[in-house]
């Protein structure tokens, strides 16, 4: 039976904020180096002479298929221009298999940008890997990721990068009123401090709302939007940022099933490389549907310019097999919008 080989995890303390730092290691005979530049003290932004906005990218349901390395791939490309990548789940698609695992590693320690990038991970379906043997979930997870303050197992944390706030959910622990997923979140979202961050943002595997027919009554995504959606709204989050679905949407500001200026901006990233076919649940999309496609694989990247104004846009990356018609798509920007924070929106 294959097992991983021994993973170290090293925490730094000390770091000066948005500064370049350049780090290498060794083990045995082997030895690599790269560079990072650490995010911005809470509430500031990049100061020369990096002076610039903040650019995240997201991204979801990755795998290690050949639509996974164009995604990544493109990345790559992009490198240059990213601060931080939010993987909404589903990683490798390992299912307890070790050597899936390993191989994602390798497939990711191709790039430079993963040496460079802070890359933080919500856990999904497809990564909670059940151990027949000792009956404990998520190990391979745990084991290879470690996001501070690294509580609660890894399955939910949260994180400051400049002027905005991170909240990591799990959509497989219990977020009813009274666990301790639930209450840490509302003592999240009560703590923190808008004139500091104000952008929030909150990502977890499962959408709260879909307009694809797969998964769209699973109890994960229906419960969530009984529990959560109301916070959510209470407290203004930003954007909602999800995959499980393999295919892309974007909400406008939604409550209640309704377009709301307040409401958060529901996005669904699941289109990172593992497929991109995502049959609708309507023909005609729902009234707070934005955008939508089932036949691109993709990223997005979420650029905050100031305190008022961020913007989305979605780059494909690739067509699902069943699209392609032998030829090599335009890569490019299929959905570039403004968003005005809905912070500073009135509240009709």
């Amino acid at each position: 039976h294959y097992f991983s080989d021994v993973h170290f995890h090293i925490e730094i303390d000390g770091l000066r904020s948005g500064s370049r730092y350049y780090y290498e290691f060794k083990i045995i005979a082997q030895s690599d180096h790269s560079t990072f530049i650490t995010p911005p003290s809470p509430g500031q932004w990049y100061a020369p002479p990096l002076d610039r906005t903040l650019k995240f990218a997201v991204l979801g349901d990755l795998a290690t298929r050949s639509h996974s390395r164009e995604t990544v791939s493109k990345l790559e490309q992009n490198r240059l221009r990213i601060d931080c990548i939010l993987l909404a789940g589903d990683i490798a698609y390992a299912n307890a298999d070790h050597e899936v695992w390993d191989s994602w590693m390798d497939m990711m320690s191709d790039y430079d940008f993963f040496k460079m990038i802070p890359v933080q991970i919500a856990i999904g379906n497809h990564d909670i890997d059940y151990d027949s043997t000792t009956l404990e979930i998520g190990l391979a997870y745990e084991n290879r990721f470690h996001f501070l303050p690294y509580q609660y197992g890894n399955a939910f944390y949260s994180f400051t990068f400049g002027p905005s706030k991170h909240i990591v959910l799990s959509s497989y622990s219990s977020f009813l009123p009274g666990s301790v997923q639930y209450e840490w979140l509302l003592s999240e979202l009560k703590s923190t401090d808008r004139s500091i961050t104000p952008w929030l943002i909150v990502m977890l595997h499962c959408p709260i709302y879909t307009t694809f027919d797969h998964h769209h009554d699973e109890i994960f995504i229906t419960e969530a939007r009984i529990h959560l959606e109301p916070i959510f709204v209470e407290y203004v989050v930003n954007f909602v940022l999800s995959g499980h679905i393999h295919s892309y949407m974007r909400t406008v500001p939604t409550a209640n099933s309704t377009a709301h200026p307040r409401g958060p901006i529901y996005i669904i990233q699941g289109n990172g490389g593992r497929q991109a076919n995502e049959p609708f649940m309507n023909e005609v999309p729902e009234e707070w549907v934005k955008v939508r496609d089932h036949s691109m694989y993709g990223y997005g990247t979420l650029e905050l310019f100031n305190i008022t104004h961020a913007k989305w846009r979605w780059v494909k990356t690739g067509y699902n097999n069943a699209n392609d018609k032998g030829y090599q798509p335009e890569f490019g920007i299929n959905d570039n919008v403004w968003i005005s924070n809905q912070l500073y929106v009135a509240n009709d």
